[in-house]
C-alpha cells in the first residue's frame, strides 16, 4: 500500500482534488497536509493550487518543496508556480484572469502521450521563464503549461476540474511514478 500526502495549499478545489485521487488510488493511503506539517515517509506527494484568499505564503511552499524535491510530486497550479520560481524561474501576469478550459499541447512528457488536451485553468500568471533545471512538455496559447522536473510534473492547469483528461493524467503520472518508486 503506498502512502500519499496530499499538500493543501489552500486551493477553493479541494474537495475534487481529494475525491479524484480516491478514486485513483483505491489501494493507497491518502493523507491531507498543510505547509509545515511532517512530509516525512511518503511514497509521492500532489500539491495543491492556492485561492486567492489562502494565507499560504511562497516561504511556506519553498519550504515544502525543499522537503520532497527528490520524491515524485505532481504540483498544481499554485504548486507549478512555487516550483518553477524556487528552481530560478519567472511568472508573469496575465492581460486578463483565465478562467476556463483551454487545449494544452504535450509533446516529450514521460507521464502522458503526445498530443492536445483539454485542461481547466484558473489563474491570473503564467510561466515568465521556465527554471533551467526543468523540461517544458506542456504548451498552451498562454506558453509553458507543464512542465518536468527529476520524478516530478508540474501543471499550471486544474486536473481536478478537468474530467476525463484530467483523470488521465493524473493517474498516468502517479501509476508511472509509484511503479518506478
Amino acid at each position: 500500500m503506498n502512502k500519499i500526502a496530499l499538500v493543501h495549499n489552500g486551493s477553493g478545489y479541494i474537495d475534487e482534488l481529494k475525491d479524484l485521487l480516491k478514486k485513483i488510488l483505491i489501494d493507497s493511503e491518502l493523507i491531507t497536509l498543510k505547509p509545515g506539517e511532517d512530509m516525512s515517509g511518503f511514497d509521492a506527494y500532489v500539491f495543491s493550487g492556492r485561492s486567492s484568499r489562502s494565507h499560504v505564503s511562497l516561504k511556506e511552499a519553498f519550504r515544502a518543496i525543499e522537503l520532497v524535491l527528490e520524491s515524485p510530486v505532481l504540483y498544481i497550479c499554485f504548486g507549478a508556480e512555487a516550483l518553477n520560481l524556487y528552481l530560478g524561474g519567472t511568472l508573469r501576469i496575465n492581460s486578463s484572469f483565465l478562467k476556463g478550459d483551454i487545449a494544452v499541447d504535450f509533446k516529450g512528457s514521460k507521464y502522458i502521450d503526445d498530443g492536445q488536451y483539454y485542461f481547466y485553468a484558473s489563474r491570473h500568471l503564467n510561466i515568465g521563464r521556465l527554471n533551467f533545471l526543468s523540461k517544458p512538455v506542456g504548451f498552451s496559447s498562454y506558453g509553458v503549461e507543464a512542465f518536468e522536473f527529476k520524478n516530478s510534473l508540474a501543471l499550471m492547469f486544474h486536473p481536478e476540474r478537468s474530467k476525463a483528461q484530467g483523470e488521465k493524467i493524473v493517474r498516468s503520472f502517479l501509476e508511472k511514478s509509484l511503479k518506478a518508486h
